[in-house]
């Protein structure tokens, strides 16, 4: 683990040990991350060859940008922050992204190569984008978009 931090901003990398790391490992390369849930966050998520649970639901995440590769990822998203933007990048990776009630979104996907599998009762496709109803009202929303190639990715 290494931490910087200069002015208001913090950097937090993790990785495995050299010569430990071992692909099929039994759970010995985890990590638990907690944040404090009253700051306001700008989450920049980059990870390879990995299996993570983003629990987002009670933070105040204002932007989120992940980049993942070979990965599986479930992703919770925020229930009271307001506007959120969210850009994800993804290639050869499994996304499961999870929309709390009441929480509005507009997502704008490019899948190439990808299973997209949008809830379309909560987020109705509307021409090149998915968007629930009251979007442009909403207290809570989340404008996502996707980049993924080669990928299966679930918003629900």
């Amino acid at each position: 683990m290494d931490f910087s931090r200069q002015g208001s901003e913090g950097e937090l990398h993790l990785s495995p040990e050299r010569g430990r790391w071992e692909f099929w490992s039994k759970g010995e390369n985890s990590w638990q991350v907690r944040f404090n849930r009253d700051i306001p966050l700008t989450l920049d998520v980059k990870s390879a060859a990995s299996s993570i649970n983003l629990d987002l639901s009670q933070l105040q995440i204002t932007e989120l940008n992940m980049d993942v590769d070979l990965s599986n990822y479930t992703v919770n998203m925020p229930f009271t922050a307001g506007s959120v933007h969210v850009y994800i990048d993804a290639d050869l990776s499994n996304l499961e992204i999870i929309i709390p009630d009441g929480v509005a979104v507009k997502l704008v996907a490019d899948a190439d190569l990808s299973i997209l599998k949008v809830d379309e009762n909560r987020f109705p496709r509307k021409g090149d984008y998915y968007t629930s109803q009251d979007f442009a009202s909403a207290k809570n929303r989340i404008e996502l978009e996707l980049n993924c190639d080669l990928s299966r990715v679930q918003v629900k």
